[in-house]
């Protein structure tokens, strides 16, 4: 909560492939009541700026979040963990 108790809202607009818009709103950490929300790849590719070849080998040598299992031909990632590695991020020089 911010110094004058009110709730500070991040909103974060992510343009799909498909000219679809997404938007994900996520309040601060210490007020996190949104639900979580699962993500695609594509929305993954979207929210990171990064394509599918290099988000796969960030997961395979441990530095990028890694999705849950739907059934044996689905996948989708918390949005909340996508949100935890972008802020983790360390500022560029």
């Amino acid at each position: 909560m911010a110094k004058d108790g009110k709730r500070r809202i991040a909103v974060h607009r992510f343009h799909l492939n498909r000219g679809e818009l997404m938007v994900a709103a996520s309040l601060s950490a210490d007020n996190d009541n949104l639900p979580d929300r699962l993500l695609k790849l594509r929305d993954v590719r979207c929210m990171t700026s990064l394509g599918t070849s290099t988000i796969y080998r960030k997961m395979k040598d441990g530095s990028f979040p890694r999705p849950r299992q739907l059934s044996e031909a689905c996948v989708r990632w918390r949005e909340s963990e996508i949100m935890d590695w972008i802020r983790a991020l360390p500022a560029a020089a």
